[in-house]
């Protein structure tokens, strides 16, 4: 039996074999996204205290790279902005990175991606920040400290590009491709 969501994409979900954790996940044009944020304790991966849980883990770049279930990797930053357009984003370009209007509240849909709002680490002071208010995911990239990231806000409706360094923890989600 084929499980649709509301927007007509296929929802599934897998287990990672390494620590049995289960994930959804939906199908959205040529690629499989998980549905949760990554929580594969490994080096380079923090929780979030109290009232982050639901969030998974936040992870250094370097840890990121390495940490998705085996067959599923981090998001290139285009199948993001393929994502973003694909589900009627309205692209804008800054002289500091792509922003996509319109979209913020579909990619946080339980019905889509759920994109959650787990705040950052900063590994060097080791300070938790924005829980609630702000998210970074990493891509993968050949800039290593490269984010997509959207923010809390009733003045926003956005979501872009961000930097990172290697001190920073943002959250992950996985692909597959089909």
């Amino acid at each position: 039996m084929v499980n649709l969501n509301c927007f007509g994409q296929v929802k599934g979900s897998i287990i990672d074999e390494r620590d049995s954790t289960l994930y959804g996940t939906v199908t959205i044009d040529s690629l499989i996204w998980m549905t949760d944020n990554l929580n594969f304790d490994t080096l380079g991966a923090v929780q979030y205290p109290d009232s982050c849980e639901a969030c998974g883990l936040l992870y250094s770049y370097s840890s990121a790279k390495n940490a998705c279930p085996t067959g599923f990797r981090l998001p290139l930053i285009s199948e993001w902005n393929d994502l973003f357009t694909s589900l009627g984003g309205e692209l804008e370009i800054e002289d500091f990175g792509l922003y996509y209007h319109g979209i913020k509240d579909t990619l946080q849909s339980s019905e889509l991606l759920e994109l959650r709002y787990c705040g950052l680490h900063n590994f060097e002071m080791n300070t938790f920040n924005y829980c609630g208010t702000y998210s970074a995911y990493w891509h993968l990239n050949n800039n290593e400290f490269k984010a997509i990231h959207f923010e809390k806000s009733q003045y926003s409706d956005w979501v872009g590009t961000a930097n990172g360094d290697q001190y920073t923890g943002f959250s992950v989600r996985c692909v597959k491709d089909m």
